[in-house]
């Protein structure tokens, strides 16, 4: 399945340290850039991405 994620979820998976469970539940995560940049995380190093 593929999913969009907004802030919240990135925000408070990153506090929990739980980042890594996203592509294990999820074949495709995109990430607007504008989430990116408001989240002040690097997301993306979580997942895996082409």
């Amino acid at each position: 399945m593929n999913v969009v994620s907004n802030t919240s979820p990135i925000i408070f998976l990153s506090k929990i340290e739980a980042l890594d469970l996203l592509p294990q539940c999820f074949d495709k995560i995109f990430i607007p850039q504008v989430i990116e940049n408001r989240s002040k995380i690097n997301p993306k190093q979580y997942l895996n991405h082409d």
